[in-house]
C-alpha cells in the first residue's frame, strides 16, 4: 500500500520520539523537548538539496540511532534552547522567526536585517548557578555567502546578543531561494546548529511585453512532481486567462493547479483546481486577480495519477493577463439622483466590455452608525498577557439603531472585514437584541469577521460588538 501525507509522517515521527524517550528514560538521562529536537534536526539526512526539498522536508530523514548517540554525548550540557527574532534594521517591529522576501521590489535591493538571539533556560535554573556564569562562542555560518553576509563571531550570555546580516538578491536568477545563517559551539561543534535563521528569496519573473503573456513549455511531470513559477502580476491586471495542454501519456492523469497571492493585512487570493486529463488534450481555465503582487503558480500530478506508467507527462501552460478597472464597485442607487456613471478602463489591451447591470436588493439600505457607548479595559486572566509584556484589551462597543418593519440586518465593520487571522484583533463576537434583551443573532469570529445576515422585526435594536484586541479603536458600523 503506497500512502502520504502528515497521517503517515505523524505517527513516523512519534514512534521514532518515543524509543529515544524510553532509552534516555532506561538510562537515567534527562531529556527536554528542545534536546530533543537539536537530536532530531542535527541528525537527520536531508532529502535533496533543491529550496522546494527544503521547506518542504526541513532536515530530512530521522536517523533514530544516530539521535540515540546525539543524545548519549550531550547528557552533561545545559538544558539551553536558543530563540532567532529578525527584524528589519531600522524598525522596532514588527519581529519574526525569519526573513521572507516575496514581492519583486525585495529583490532589486540589498536589505539590512537584525537578528536577536536570546538563550532560554529552563524556568528552576538557578540564576547564580547557570544564568550568570553562561558563556558561550558562537561562530556564524551562511549557506550562501555572496548572497547572505553575517559576522564570523558573536559571544553569547544569559542576556542574549544581536547582529546584523545583508541581503543582496540583486544577482539571483528567477523562481524560489532558499539560505541560512546558523550557530555552531566554537568549543563543541559536533553538535551541530544551535539556532537557525531562515531566509527565503522569490524572485518573480516581469512581464514586458503587450499583451502580457507568459508561457511554459515542455514541462515534465512524473507522480507526486511540483512545478513552481513565481510570476509579477502586471499593474492593472483583473483576470488571467489559462490554458494548459497536455501530451506523451496512454493512461489518465490528475493534475493539481493552485494559484496563491499575499496581500498585506489580508486575506490571500486564492484559486484551485482539480483536473483529469483522460487523452492529450487542451483545457482552458480563468480567475481573479490582483495586479502588482507576486503570484505563485503550482502544478502537481497526483501522487497516484500514472503510478506504474513509465510514460512521462509533458504540459504547455499559458498565461495571458487581462485588466478592466471601474472607478466604483457597487452603486448604491435612489429614485431621487441623476443617472450615475461608471467609467472603466483596460490599461492592459484592448478588451470587450459588455456591461450587466444586476439590481440584488431593490429595498437594500445601508446606513452607517456611531458607537453609542464605548468601554475599553485589559482583561484579567494570566492568559491575556502575552510573553512579550504586551496586553490584551477588550473592546465593546454598542450601536442603537431602528427598524420601522421586518427586515434582514447585516452588520459590517469595514476596518474588520476580511482581515487575515494573524492580526492586532484576535478575535470577535457581535450579538444583536431587542428592546427586551431578547438576542436574535449571535456571530462568533477568530481573527476574520465575517458580515452575516439575520432576520429581526421592527423596533429598537441593539449591537453589541466585543474586540479582543492589542490597540484600542473605535469604529463606524455599517449595518444594511
Amino acid at each position: 500500500m503506497l500512502m502520504n501525507g502528515t497521517s503517515m509522517a505523524s505517527p513516523s515521527a512519534c514512534g521514532a520520539v518515543a524509543l529515544l524517550v524510553s532509552a534516555m528514560k532506561a538510562e537515567g538521562i534527562p531529556v527536554s523537548p528542545y534536546s530533543m529536537r537539536n537530536a532530531l534536526q542535527n541528525t537527520a539526512i536531508a532529502i535533496g538539496n533543491s529550496p522546494e526539498d527544503k521547506l518542504s522536508t526541513g532536515e530530512g530523514l530521522i536517523q533514530v540511532d544516530r539521535a540515540y548517540e546525539y543524545l548519549q554525548q550531550s547528557k552533561s550540557i545545559p538544558c539551553v534552547t536558543y530563540k532567532a527574532r529578525v527584524t528589519a534594521c531600522g524598525k522596532s517591529g514588527p519581529t519574526a522567526r525569519g526573513i521572507y522576501l516575496r514581492e519583486s521590489s525585495a529583490s532589486e535591493r540589498a536589505t539590512e536585517w537584525t537578528v536577536q538571539i536570546q538563550p532560554k533556560f529552563h524556568e528552576d535554573a538557578s540564576y547564580m548557578d547557570q544564568l550568570v556564569p553562561f558563556e558561550e562562542c558562537i561562530q556564524l555560518h551562511s549557506s550562501e555567502p555572496l548572497v547572505v553576509q553575517a559576522p564570523e563571531y558573536i559571544l553569547l550570555t544569559n542576556n542574549g546578543r544581536t547582529f546584523n546580516i545583508v541581503i543582496n538578491p540583486t544577482n539571483l536568477s528567477h523562481g524560489l531561494h532558499y539560505f541560512e545563517v546558523y550557530g555552531t559551539d566554537c568549543r563543541l561543534p559536533w553538535r551541530g546548529s544551535l539556532f537557525r535563521v531562515p531566509i527565503t528569496v522569490i524572485k518573480p519573473l516581469t512581464l514586458q511585453d503587450k499583451p502580457p503573456i507568459i508561457s511554459f513549455t515542455g514541462m515534465a511531470f512524473s507522480p507526486g512532481y511540483i512545478e513552481r513559477k513565481f510570476i509579477k502580476v502586471p499593474k492593472g491586471a483583473t483576470w488571467v486567462e489559462e490554458t494548459m495542454r497536455t501530451s506523451g501519456f496512454d493512461t489518465a492523469r490528475r493534475f493539481f493547479i493552485d494559484v496563491v497571492q499575499i496581500c498585506p493585512l489580508k486575506r490571500p487570493i486564492k484559486w484551485e483546481n482539480v483536473v483529469t486529463f483522460s487523452s492529450s488534450s487542451l483545457k482552458r481555465f480563468n480567475f481573479p486577480i490582483q495586479g502588482g503582487q507576486t503570484m505563485e503558480l503550482a502544478i502537481a500530478q497526483f501522487w497516484s495519477s500514472g503510478v506504474g506508467s513509465n510514460d512521462v507527462t509533458l504540459v504547455d501552460f499559458e498565461m495571458e493577463f487581462h485588466g478592466i478597472e471601474a472607478d466604483q464597485e457597487a452603486v448604491m442607487l435612489d429614485g431621487s439622483d441623476a443617472p450615475l456613471r461608471i467609467e472603466a478602463k483596460a490599461p492592459l489591451s484592448s478588451e470587450q466590455l459588455r456591461p450587466i447591470a444586476v439590481l440584488k436588493k431593490a429595498n437594500l439600505i445601508r446606513t452607517p452608525y456611531r458607537p453609542s457607548d464605548c468601554s475599553l479595559f485589559p482583561l484579567p486572566e494570566k492568559r491575556d498577557l502575552l510573553p512579550t509584556g504586551k496586553q490584551i484589551l477588550a473592546l465593546i462597543l454598542t450601536y442603537k439603531f431602528k427598524l420601522e418593519e421586518t427586515a434582514e440586518v447585516t452588520p459590517r465593520l469595514p476596518l474588520l472585514n476580511n482581515r487575515i487571522y494573524d492580526n492586532k484583533f484576535e478575535s470577535q463576537f457581535y450579538m444583536v437584541s431587542d428592546s427586551n434583551k431578547c438576542v436574535t443573532r449571535k456571530t462568533c469570529s477568530h481573527g476574520v469577521a465575517h458580515a452575516c445576515r439575520s432576520n429581526s422585526k421592527e423596533g429598537l435594536k441593539l449591537l453589541l460588538m466585543w474586540l479582543q484586541t492589542l490597540v484600542g479603536l473605535s469604529t463606524l458600523v455599517a449595518v444594511e
